[in-house]
């Protein structure tokens, strides 16, 4: 390779070396986020498996006679876009949504690891 196309590739390879080196910044943040979420994603499944029930029905499986009142005074605070998470289907989809979104990520990263 001549002195000129020589240093014309070292400079594309620094700038790439450079690039690489923030690109790994931001993986790690990511890693970061990822926990962050898991911690979110676990206390939402808990309070779907031990509590959530609980503020609809009475021991007896019954609505309880707040349910709705309650339904009502949330609404209040449901971002727009977004379901009462009173609706049994609103917490499982979110919950089932984080599953598929880290099964996605797996399948990309995996392949990238050699």
């Amino acid at each position: 390779m001549e002195s000129n196309k020589q240093l014309k590739r070292l400079i594309a390879m620094q700038a790439l070396c450079v690039q690489v080196e923030q690109d790994n910044e931001k993986i790690y943040a990511i890693s970061e986020f990822l926990e962050e979420a898991r911690k979110r994603q676990t206390e939402l499944q808990d309070f779907y498996q031990d509590e959530w029930h609980d503020f609809l029905f009475d021991k007896d499986g019954e609505e309880k006679k707040d349910a709705e009142a309650l339904g009502e005074a949330l609404c209040k605070h449901i971002p727009t876009g977004h379901y009462s998470i009173l609706g049994e289907d609103t917490i499982w989809n979110a919950i089932v949504d984080h599953r598929d979104a880290l099964l996605k990520l797996l399948k990309t990263i995996v392949p990238m690891i050699d």
